[in-house]
């Protein structure tokens, strides 16, 4: 039996996202389709400017794991303020869902890794796919750059898309996957365009899935395994933090950009990215996120980066 959460578990969690109180709903059942989905998108919007997409627990700690147990990713998100990967944030925000009353389930996404072409690799990548009123839709608050999608998306094969965050916009288009050993075989591919004009470079697959085929819990761990111990995971070998913020003013309720940390803490609005500060050692990485991603890391965590491929020194 999938897990849930307890009405003060998901008090808790919308504190963490700071959702607004008078959005707070914890049973859906008896709502129609169009405000179940409201719903859903204040969720989503709410969680990815609060809870940052991160690796860190790969870098700054001894342990340099990643558990996927339900109430530890819980805990380390929502208790200790932390984030996660697709695996951690999807799986948790797939669980606050259906503790609301949602009906959904997981699967598993190849990434591309190509910006010009098909180059789809291993399954890495872990998605929910919600059930509201009749449709199906892609829910993923886990995917960790400029490219996630910022509301839900209705399994259609759409040639028009969605806007995202301004100027970019995505769709999901149902296609064969070139070279595919089965020609009959098609997948959802969820696409991305960082503008509307010629020069923006137009549609680029950002991953594929099966909507059919759904994963369980230990199909996960086997995923987390490689993600985070193999030498061509990213996962493993850059340290990566980041999160969408919202706007000022008449903007304050809409997402506009991503602030993000590797080597260096840069913030993305619209098409232009302003690197905030360059960092010179390890220090200003940690105060950084602190003040800007509001984690605060012990003394143990900040020593464990000693030695390692990205420590900066």
């Amino acid at each position: 039996m999938e897990a849930k959460y307890s009405k003060e578990q998901i008090t808790a969690y919308f504190e963490r996202i700071s959702l607004p109180a008078k959005l707070w709903t914890y049973d859906v059942s008896g709502l129609d389709a169009k405000a179940s989905l409201e719903i859903v998108k204040s969720l989503i919007k709410h969680h990815l400017t609060s809870v940052p997409f991160e690796n860190l627990a790969l870098h700054y700690s001894p342990h340099r794991t990643v558990v996927l147990h339900p109430e530890e990713v819980y805990r380390k998100i929502v208790t200790n303020r932390r984030g996660g990967y697709c695996m951690e944030l999807n799986a948790t925000f797939g669980c606050l869902l259906r503790s609301l009353g949602y009906t959904l389930y997981h699967v598993g996404a190849r990434v591309n890794s190509s910006p010009t072409a098909q180059s789809f690799g291993p399954f890495n990548h872990m998605l929910n796919i919600v059930t509201i009123g009749s449709d199906r839709y892609l829910v993923d608050v886990g995917f960790g750059s400029n490219y996630v999608p910022t509301v839900p998306v209705r399994l259609i094969n759409d040639a028009t898309g969605f806007s995202n965050v301004p100027p970019a916009s995505a769709r999901l288009v149902f296609k064969a996957i070139e070279g595919a050993a089965n020609p009959y075989a098609k997948l959802w591919v969820y696409q991305h365009r960082t503008g509307p004009d010629v020069n923006d470079g137009g549609w680029k697959d950002m991953y594929c899935f099966n909507a059919d085929l759904e994963f369980r819990h230990d199909d996960f761990e086997m995923m987390n395994y490689w993600t985070s111990t193999s030498k061509k995971s990213i996962f493993t070998h850059k340290v990566i933090c980041n999160k969408m913020i919202f706007g000022e003013g008449d903007q304050r309720e809409d997402i506009v950009g991503t602030i993000g940390l590797m080597r260096e803490l840069k913030r993305r609005v619209g098409k232009e990215s302003t690197i905030l500060n360059d960092f010179d050692e390890e220090k200003d990485r940690v105060d950084a996120l602190k003040q800007h991603f509001g984690i605060s890391l012990s003394e143990v965590e900040r020593e464990a980066i000693r030695g390692t491929v990205d420590e900066i020194k």
